[in-house]
């Protein structure tokens, strides 16, 4: 084993305690379920694999070739599905540290946030595609 990675499904927050979720419909049914996820610098920002929905086999998968970057207080996401933990915890961090957008911006925004920094990463020398 070269790694050990611990996605809890309670996180610490000021005040007390967050169970990040998702929700999705399964055979005409809306399921909660607690979402195993990583806490980005301690506060209700978390990266979590992506949950992927199977009609047809009436199943739910976690797919740890998807990440998405999240706001569980806010119960809003990015616009991104990113291949590993690692990057997932990047473009959290950098969405955190830009000055220009907040997890209260509008839907549009999000959007345009995303796709610029995809761009930017593609750009970048050794950028992942």
């Amino acid at each position: 084993m070269s790694a050990h990675v611990n996605l809890v499904n309670v996180h610490h927050v000021p005040g007390g305690l967050r169970l990040p979720s998702t929700s999705f419909e399964l055979g005409g049914v809306l399921y909660t379920l607690a979402t195993p996820a990583h806490q980005v610098n301690g506060g209700s920002v978390v990266v979590r694999p992506a949950p992927e929905v199977d009609e047809e086999s009436n199943s739910i998968r976690l797919r740890f070739d998807q990440w998405q970057v999240a706001n569980d207080e806010l119960q809003r996401s990015l616009p991104l599905q990113l291949g590993n933990m690692r990057l997932a915890v990047e473009v959290a961090m950098a969405f955190e540290a830009d000055p220009g957008i907040g997890w209260s911006s509008p839907e549009e925004e999000l959007d345009s946030w995303a796709m610029a920094w995809v761009e930017r990463h593609r750009n970048r020398p050794g950028g992942e595609r």
